[in-house]
């Protein structure tokens, strides 16, 4: 009698141990189809060498998420060497370096070039007025990989090269 109660109680146990497994890869089918369904919207990473251009090139950013709403973007910060490496593993579509020497750009890479104002971001911060002495301004340069943009990049670079262009003009 021992041996059937024995018995019975190793099979309920068994039982109860499939029940909670099979819900647990229910559970895990169910985050998995989620997170593919939510890697399926669109995406731009972005990757600076310096924290300031983030700062600088905020406008244009805030104007792209208004235009398009739906795309999420990664913002990535990085020594220039990490960014060239993440561009050419093709983990980032665009990377922005402060003057970059055509040399360490290979023929695999479009480069837009523009000019950004030198400010304090700390003056900002403490809402104070940040009144320049000299307008300083340096050359940075936004790189991608040929025939690796999605759309919303390609959408990101137009509005950077025409917020460019229309200061250039002012």
């Amino acid at each position: 009698m021992k041996e059937v109660i024995l018995l019975c109680g190793a099979a309920s146990i068994f039982m109860l141990c499939g029940l909670i497994l099979n819900k647990i890869l229910f559970t895990g089918q169910a985050r998995d189809q989620r997170l593919s369904a939510e890697s399926n919207s669109p995406s731009v990473s972005l990757a600076f060498e310096h924290i300031e251009e983030v700062d600088s090139l905020s406008n244009i950013l805030g104007i792209f998420s208004q235009k398009c709403p739906s795309c999420q973007l990664n913002l990535f910060y990085g020594s220039a060497e990490e960014i060239r490496q993440q561009l050419n593993a093709g983990k980032l579509d665009l990377g922005f370096f402060r003057t970059v020497p055509d040399s360490k750009i290979d023929s695999s890479f479009d480069v837009y070039y523009f000019l950004l104002d030198e400010h304090v971001i700390a003056c900002q911060a403490a809402e104070l007025p940040i009144i320049p002495l000299n307008r300083k301004k340096h050359t940075e340069a936004v790189v991608w990989k040929k025939g690796n943009c999605t759309p919303e990049a390609i959408l990101l670079i137009s509005l950077l090269k025409k917020d460019m262009f229309q200061k250039e003009v002012a």
